[in-house]
């Protein structure tokens, strides 16, 4: 596996499979439903919940679509292209992806906390293979 080269991908085995997960001490993580998921203040005043994700089964450039709801109602989104990393244990994976809270909700973040809710992701790589999953979670205050 020769990780320094940015053009080198590794085989796609096996179906398509996402995890949702978090990096604590640099390590991942894969989120449980029930699990707390912390709101983040950034220092320029965003809001965010930051996760992790790790991939079988697909090429590691794509597209990743992400969704924080409360009940039915979204309170935040993510749409952006990306090269997912390598690993040596034969993942795939992105660390520290924020996804912001709506305009409105940047605004009442704070009732957010103690809510239950979801985190759904969905990465489609460059030949169409997609995984997808849905995590549900408590927001709480970071």
């Amino acid at each position: 596996m020769d990780l320094a080269n940015t053009e080198w991908e590794p085989p796609v085995e096996g179906d398509p499979n996402l995890i949702i997960g978090v990096t604590e001490d640099q390590l991942f993580r894969e989120l449980s439903d029930g699990e707390d998921a912390p709101v983040i203040e950034g220092f320029q005043g965003g809001r965010w919940i930051h996760m992790s994700l790790r991939t079988t089964g697909m090429g590691i450039r794509g597209s990743l679509v992400g969704t924080l709801r409360r009940a039915d109602e979204v309170i935040g989104e993510l749409s952006e292209d990306l090269k997912l990393v390598p690993t040596r244990e034969g993942f795939a994976e992105r660390t520290q992806v924020p996804i912001a809270l709506t305009e409105a909700w940047q605004l009442k973040f704070e009732e957010l906390f103690g809510q239950a809710g979801s985190i759904a992701v969905a990465f489609t790589d460059s030949q169409g293979r997609r995984g997808a999953k849905t995590v549900q979670v408590v927001y709480v205050q970071n």
